[in-house]
């Protein structure tokens, strides 16, 4: 069935090609949840499931009174590999849950820390669209995207010219530093903001939304880092025209709609329509995330 999306657009904001809007929730948001980064300071911990390890899955320990919610193509650091989140999880209050995650980190597997600590930046939409086309079909299949995580990571890697010894995509967005900085502050957050669409030159699309606003201001500064890792491939190009984008948000608000259990509380949402890919989770109803991606 179609998803109702219940989201309002900002004012888009555009600059050197790269478009950015604001999105604003229509309704007042049921779950409550904390995000990675704030669960982490008041004693969550993320580790390997084992001292053998895997690296399709890791070790959520979540001893703190609320749930967490783990945004997907959020990265990890640290432990024997730095991993990414394959699909969005909430974490149930109290509990000990394995989540699906893929390796980000090819050329190194041994401990660097004992657990995992969260990294500034969440994976470009590039790397998050190919990984959500893999698992389309069975989005919780532990490692199904893995050989397609590492491709982009090192097409990347080569296309900038970086040469990490682990083939690490921290050290592609080390690389561009200074430069992600510069553009970073023509997109500030918003007040109330709880999302936003981001369209680069040459058409590329990605949606991001999480159901609270004060969430979302945790993740803003992650997705923007991605966000702007594929933008400076695409510099000074023409902006994406008004109608595909609007284009792109009927499709996505048409997409037909499936959902399974999740490995924590809810359910694993998977999208299409045409060239438009989405995942997300929902609870009780309620759409708790969103991340939509076309081409």
């Amino acid at each position: 069935m179609p998803l109702d999306l219940h989201l309002q657009l900002g004012d888009p904001v555009t600059h050197r090609g790269i478009t950015v809007t604001p999105l604003f929730p229509r309704r007042t948001p049921a779950a409550d949840y904390l995000t990675l980064d704030a669960a982490l300071d008041q004693g969550l911990v993320v580790g390997e499931i084992s001292d053998q390890a895997s690296v399709a899955q890791l070790l959520v320990h979540n001893p703190l009174p609320r749930s967490v919610l783990l945004y997907d193509g959020e990265q990890l650091i640290g432990a024997k590999q730095d991993r990414i989140m394959n699909v969005t999880v909430l974490v149930a209050a109290g509990v000990d849950t394995r989540i699906p995650v893929s390796c980000v980190e090819a050329g190194r597997w041994e401990h660097r820390s004992r657990s995992f600590a969260a990294a500034p930046q969440a994976a470009n939409p590039d790397l998050r669209h190919r990984k959500a086309l893999r698992l389309e079909h069975d989005s919780l299949a532990l490692g199904a995207a893995q050989a397609e995580v590492w491709q982009a990571v090192d097409e990347k890697a080569a296309r900038l010219r970086v040469d990490s010894p682990t083939r690490a995509v921290s050290d592609i967005f080390a690389s561009r530093h200074n430069h992600l900085e510069e553009l970073r502050g023509a997109f500030p957050l918003e007040p109330g903001q709880s999302g936003a669409l981001l369209a680069l030159p040459g058409g590329g699309l990605c949606l991001d939304y999480v159901s609270r606003p004060e969430a979302y201001a945790r993740l803003h500064p992650k997705l923007l880092q991605g966000y702007l890792l594929d933008g400076i491939e695409a510099l000074d190009g023409a902006p994406v025209p008004a109608d595909r984008i609007d284009r792109f948000l009927r499709d996505l608000s048409a997409a037909s709609s499936i959902e399974q259990p999740s490995v924590g509380l809810g359910a694993d949402l998977r999208l299409r329509a045409g060239d438009t890919v989405g995942s997300g989770l929902t609870l009780a109803g309620e759409l708790v995330q969103l991340s939509a991606y076309a081409v």
